[in-house]
């Protein structure tokens, strides 16, 4: 293990090498097997390794200026690489873009929801909102809901 003495030493030689030959260049690197990343180690959004996801580095020039804390970057075209981005404030509206998406897929209108009991795709309206969390919600018919529970009831009879 390093001493903190060590590790200040190293970043130390290390920042020295870098004002002396300016940029190190290093080739793409991949996050896991998905993301390409790129080595900028002075982008406010780069990991402590200096590395950043380069749909995020988009992102951040698309916007302008860095990512806030806590920021999804969704791809619209459901693939990794390319394509269009848009950058999500959280978790719960990047969940929330995916159930859009499978809605709008399976039956042409983003705010169908598919009830969980009878597998069928319907308007809120007609359903019962369950909430699961304070993110994430799921609707189901009322009918459904009580058939399924007779038949466990009588299952376990």
């Amino acid at each position: 293990m390093l001493s903190n003495e060590t590790r200040r030493k190293m970043s130390e030689s290390r920042k020295a090498f870098q004002e002396r030959v300016g940029h190190i260049h290093r080739g793409p690197s991949y996050n896991g097997k998905w993301y390409k990343g790129r080595w900028i180690p002075e982008h406010p959004n780069a990991s402590i390794n200096g590395n950043i996801d380069e749909h995020r580095l988009m992102a951040s020039k698309a916007i302008t200026k860095p990512l806030p804390k806590g920021v999804i970057v969704h791809h619209v075209n459901g693939g990794l690489n390319g394509g269009k981005l848009v950058v999500c404030q959280d978790q719960a509206y990047h969940l929330l873009l995916h159930v859009r998406e499978r809605a709008y897929r399976a039956t042409g209108d983003p705010h169908k929801r598919k009830c969980p009991f009878c597998k069928q795709w319907d308007n809120p309206s007609n359903m019962r909102e369950i909430i699961k969390s304070q993110r994430q919600a799921t609707y189901e018919h009322k009918s459904c809901r009580h058939q399924y529970y007779l038949k466990r009831v009588h299952r376990n009879a």
